[in-house]
């Protein structure tokens, strides 16, 4: 089945620079307190579940889901958050590259793939419907909720048989996992959460799992509306911010060659496609990347 190109979230300029502006506000000038106050009496659904599970899987399902807004916060959280609206267009990038790839390395034997970080991994559950199999996918999180969501999904699927959900941190699966080899390994959503050093061990094992032609997706995670700040403050979320430029140096210092940068619309999450070294890197690591990415598509508010 051809894979369709993604279609992002592309707010205009003006919202851009409003947006810019109200984190910078939200960042400087309004007291924890006062944002705590708020949240605490809000109807959202979304600010509900970020304060029982800050950054869970099931606030980010919210996200994803994007359903009506029930209140003017609930609207300003689920499509006035650049975080939010950068968290849908990187998942549509996710699935659009895993389709690609799926259709591009299909074979008799079962495609293997790992997925670091992966949540309920109902966007690569959607990848693997899209797309003809065999599949083995091997998808490793430490939230005991995501991976029974994960299997209560791919069960309904009739998926079971092809994904394998391992609940606990991804060094401990590395280990149980060691000796087999992955065609694909995605680490989209966990970069940001690790330290440079705990990145660089993790890079450093999945050279390791890295079978000859084996693509890696991952990311960069670059603080350009002021939110890190407000996670840190509000929720005690520690987002370690790395420009493309920086992941792709560690990538490369690990046995992997950067094959691809694409900037999302609003030029948080710079999407990282590698291969290990063998492979000859089809473009050098840059100096810069724009902050932001021109892109005609656009997309309604579901």
């Amino acid at each position: 089945m051809p894979v369709s190109p993604p279609v992002y979230e592309h707010p205009p300029l003006p919202r851009r620079i409003s947006m810019r502006t109200i984190g910078w506000i939200r960042t400087n000038l309004v007291p924890v307190s006062v944002m705590k106050r708020r949240m605490n009496s809000s109807s959202s659904p979304l600010i509900q579940e970020f304060m029982q599970n800050p950054g869970g899987w099931r606030a980010m399902e919210i996200i994803y889901e994007n359903a009506r807004p029930k209140s003017l916060w609930d609207w300003y959280v689920l499509r006035g958050l650049p975080l939010s609206i950068e968290a849908r267009n990187r998942r549509r990038y996710f699935v659009h590259t895993l389709s690609r790839w799926m259709q591009e390395k299909a074979a008799a034997r079962p495609l293997r793939m790992l997925i670091l970080g992966s949540g309920p991994a109902l966007d690569v559950l959607e990848a693997m419907q899209s797309q003809n199999g065999p599949f083995d996918v091997d998808a490793v999180d430490l939230d005991e909720g995501a991976v029974i969501r994960g299997r209560e999904e791919a069960s309904r699927l009739e998926l079971s048989d092809q994904i394998t959900f391992h609940h606990g941190d991804v060094r401990s699966a590395l280990g149980e996992l060691a000796g087999k080899s992955y065609e694909i390994i995605s680490l989209i959503g966990l970069a940001e959460y690790l330290s440079d050093e705990e990145l660089t061990d993790v890079l450093q094992e999945l050279s390791e799992h890295a079978a000859s032609g084996c693509r890696i997706i991952t990311h960069a995670y670059e603080d350009t509306f002021h939110s890190e700040s407000t996670l840190s403050r509000m929720f005690g979320i520690r987002i370690h911010s790395r420009t493309a430029v920086h992941i792709s140096r560690m990538l490369n210092d690990t046995g992997f060659s950067v094959q691809e940068i694409e900037a999302t619309p609003l030029g948080i999450y710079p999407m990282i496609l590698a291969s290990p070294m063998i492979e000859p890197a089809s473009i050098p690591v840059p100096e810069s990347l724009p902050v932001e990415r021109a892109t005609t598509n656009r997309v309604s508010p579901r």
